[in-house]
Formats: structure tokens, sequence, C-alpha cells
């Protein structure tokens, strides 16, 4: 009697079925349909990116644009109408004369039919 221990023995059968059986559970995996979004969901993502456009117009206007650290817990977006949202932002940027401020914009964007943003109105406001 021998006391070599069996190895287990694969054929080509055995992991050519394990390959079919793996590819149709990630098939079947990749075809599920994602739920789609909550109506509080597309607020807030509507709200992110009207946020995010304000800032985009922000630094078009800014000297050195690289230079501006935005204050995350200081922004405010509100839906004015269907498609118009107000964002208050409040920043640091270098100035002219190559001094930090802090400063509050204000802008007003409206989201067109095609996707794109278009700013309203922009003002700075009063610390």
């Amino acid at each position: 009697m021998t006391d070599e221990k069996k190895k287990p023995q694969f054929n080509m059968k055995t992991l050519l079925i394990c390959m079919g059986v793996g590819l149709i559970v990630s098939i079947a995996l990749g075809q599920q349909k994602s739920t789609p979004p909550t109506a509080t969901q597309i607020k807030e993502n509507q709200e992110r990116r009207a946020a995010y456009v304000c800032r985009e117009f922000i630094e078009k206007k800014l000297r050195d644009p690289r230079s501006a650290v935005y204050d995350h817990t200081k922004r405010f977006v509100i839906q004015k109408s269907d498609n118009v949202w107000i964002a208050t932002i409040t920043f640091t940027a270098k100035n002219a004369f190559n001094g930090t401020v802090k400063n509050t914009m204000q802008c007003e964007v409206q989201r067109e039919s095609n996707g794109d943003y278009l700013l309203l109105k922009m003002r700075a406001l009063s610390i």
C-alpha cells in the first residue's frame, strides 16, 4: 500500500464547464438593471452640478484660479425655479497684490435643454 496523496485531477471538460458557468453568471450580473435615481438624488445631483458650474464661472474671473480654495462647509444651493439655481460659494484666492482674500460669490445659473448651463447673474456678497 502506498502513502501517496492522490492529487485531484482536472480534465478539460471540467475546466470548460466552470468557465462557462462563470461567464453566464458574470453576464447575468452585468445585465441587472440599476434602479432609477430617486427625486432626492436627482435634486442633489442638480444642486451639485449648479455649484460646480458656479465655481467654473468664478474661476474664469479670478487672476489666479489655481490659488482658489473652496470652503465646502459654506456652500449653499437653492432651486429658484424648474431650471434655475442660485449657488452661494465661499472661497479664498489670491488678489492682484498676491494677498489671499476670502470671498463669497453668488451665481444664478440656468440649465438649458441641451444640458449646458448659462450664467444669469453673478455677484460678490459682503462677508
